[in-house]
């Protein structure tokens, strides 16, 4: 389960704060900076930007495991 609570992109970095777990437990929240992707995003629907990035998020939880120093790309800092 993924809460996304604020997007802020300045052209180069796109910080997301968001929640993120199980349903039956409790929720952890993350603030994610990832290279920003503006450029990427801005000349499509709002719909179908919306649904990458949260793939991009989804992928991340679902694999941030696996990567000892952190997924690569992605500096993430967990704030509660």
């Amino acid at each position: 389960m993924i809460t996304v609570h604020s997007v802020q992109d300045d052209g180069v970095d796109l910080v997301v704060v968001l929640d993120a777990g199980r349903p039956d437990s409790q929720l952890q929240r993350w603030e994610l900076t990832l290279p920003s992707v503006e450029s990427d995003l801005a000349p499509m629907p709002l719909d179908d930007a919306a649904l990458i990035l949260r793939a991009n998020l989804e992928e991340w939880w679902d694999t941030r495991d696996q990567f000892p120093d952190g997924m690569p790309g992605v500096v993430e800092r967990r704030i509660a």
